[in-house]
């Protein structure tokens, strides 16, 4: 059997069509593109109701730590690695199950989905907290800051119309007295597009952005967390991110990258090393107390810190840098895998147009580009 030399844009002449013109084929693809719209809704919803129950975490474990920290320190946001590896066993929970070797586990490509959906809550979570009323009434430890001016809002949706208004409405007034949420109301993400881009452009021209409240899509979600958290560089005109962009070497004030973590616990670690080493010169004695010294109750003053909760604190740090670089390891494959995907179109393309006698210097110097990326990364 021989085969006959093909490109992708050949055809099969011989496959048969359902329907009987162009007019059906569209009316037929309009009709199953409606369901697909009404679950878009859905999820934007959907993913309202998790971001609310997400954040909600997030305030009630900032709540249960709020003892180990440091007198006086403010409040910090927990890490995004951390945060996906709850949420990855939370989803765990709901995916079906799946039998390998003769194990019942959760199905991973499921897994993987939902937190892919969920990725956009977490962000909205983190902008939110990082955010701060400018109220000048609040405690100092505010120092007035905005951050990164995210916060829930509320809109009216009234018979679940079709078409919905997400105009900001206030808790002031999309509560009753009683403390419950009004009837048609709902929570969802609001921003202050003036603090992640200074200006817009409006019928082509340019000018500054708005202070008013805004729903935020998902879009806008992922955009302002590359900004604000990645530490992504604005255009010129600073009504975008910059084209291209990629994060910044030095963390931003919110950032959060698994790059920048593994700088940190590095860094946290060698500083224990040698507080490790002034211990076994009892040289910190008399901040920490020995464990024998607590069990035998010798030390009667107020609570230390024992030598074994130090070293546990440290190993507990270096298996938590071990999961950043394994996250960071993997979260460099998939990159790598998808540009060479990208490649393999962009160069599938340019031999079309080779065969076609067409200019292929764009394309050429886009694939050298890559390539040489790609070295630089391994």
């Amino acid at each position: 059997m021989t085969s006959k030399t093909f490109t992708t844009m050949d055809f099969n002449e011989d496959l048969q069509a359902r329907v009987e013109d162009a007019k059906q084929a569209e009316n037929a693809v309009t009709l199953a593109l409606q369901p697909i719209n009404e679950l878009e809704e859905k999820k934007e919803r959907l993913l309202d109701v998790l971001t609310m129950a997400c954040l909600d975490m997030i305030i009630i474990q900032n709540q249960d730590t709020a003892h180990v920290r440091g007198e006086g320190q403010p409040a910090q946001l927990p890490s995004m690695a951390d945060m996906r590896a709850k949420l990855k066993t939370l989803a765990e929970n709901v995916a079906p199950e799946v039998e390998t070797n003769g194990k019942k586990k959760a199905d991973a490509s499921r897994v993987s989905a939902i937190q892919n959906s969920a990725s956009i809550s977490l962000m909205a979570c983190f902008l939110i907290g990082a955010s701060f009323p400018e109220d000048n009434t609040l405690p100092e430890k505010y120092e007035d800051r905005k951050g990164a001016d995210f916060r829930v809002g509320y809109y009216e949706n009234i018979g679940n119309s079709k078409n919905v208004s997400m105009q900001y409405i206030s808790p002031e007034k999309a509560f009753k007295e009683n403390g419950e949420l009004k009837e048609n109301h709902f929570a969802s993400v609001y921003w202050r597009p003036s603090t992640t881009f200074k200006n817009r452009i409006i019928d082509g021209q340019q000018e500054r952005n708005t202070d008013d409240w805004k729903h935020a899509t998902q879009a806008i979600i992922r955009k302002a967390y590359n900004r604000h958290f990645m530490g992504y560089a604005l255009n010129a005109d600073e009504t975008d991110l910059a084209t291209n962009s990629t994060p910044t070497e030095e963390p931003t004030e919110f950032c959060l990258t698994l790059e920048h973590l593994k700088k940190d616990y590095k860094r946290a670690i060698l500083v224990m090393d040698t507080l490790g080493l002034w211990f076994k010169e009892d040289c910190l004695s008399v901040r920490y107390t020995a464990e024998c010294k607590v069990k035998e109750g010798e030390d009667k003053t107020s609570p230390q810190p024992t030598l074994t909760s130090f070293y546990g604190l440290k190993k507990n740090m270096e298996t938590a840098l071990n999961t950043i670089k394994d996250m960071k390891a993997e979260e460099d494959a998939l990159q790598k895998n998808e540009t060479l995907k990208k490649l393999d179109k962009v160069k599938s393309k340019r031999e079309e147009l080779k065969k076609d006698g067409q200019n292929t210097k764009p394309l050429d110097t886009f694939i050298k580009n890559e390539e040489q990326k790609l070295k630089k990364t391994g």
